[in-house]
């Protein structure tokens, strides 16, 4: 093959991969309502309360705020967010409210979500001899 040849060959591949990725890009209304889940999984407390409902069937709303240390307005507030964004599904009996994960793929992005992180927290360990400080600052 001629260097010109090449050139073309490499084009044409590079041209395949991009067109390949763009295709693999979904709508806008998808990328939206993403950007939707991710931004309520953005709080700390929202998914100290989803990590709360991954071992358990249901919760009221009383047991996951002593759960995780916070007043019960802000548990509700927190978990009236999740329910809008379709993260948790909720059912009232009587006074009390009960909560639970909406579906198995919420129970998916959480684990895989923190397995990654603490993957990352614990490489960053290994190579900063313990300390973990890098958490958010490097990318892995």
């Amino acid at each position: 093959m001629s260097v010109t040849t090449d050139s073309f060959a490499l084009a044409d591949s590079a041209s395949a991969r991009i067109q390949a990725a763009q295709e693999s890009i979904p709508p806008p209304s998808v990328i939206d309502a993403a950007h939707d889940v991710f931004s309520a999984l953005a709080d700390p407390n929202r998914l100290r309360l989803l990590s709360c409902l991954v071992t358990t069937e249901e919760l009221r709303v009383s047991d996951l705020a002593a759960a995780t240390d916070m007043v019960e307005s802000t548990t509700s507030h927190a978990l009236r967010v999740l329910r809008l964004h379709g993260m948790v599904t909720s059912r009232r009996e009587g006074r009390k409210m009960f909560y639970a994960l909406a579906d198995s793929h919420v129970r998916h992005i959480l684990v895989d979500v923190l397995a990654h992180v603490q993957h990352g927290i614990v490489d960053a360990a290994d190579h900063t001899h313990g300390d973990p400080k890098w958490k958010s600052s490097h990318s892995h």
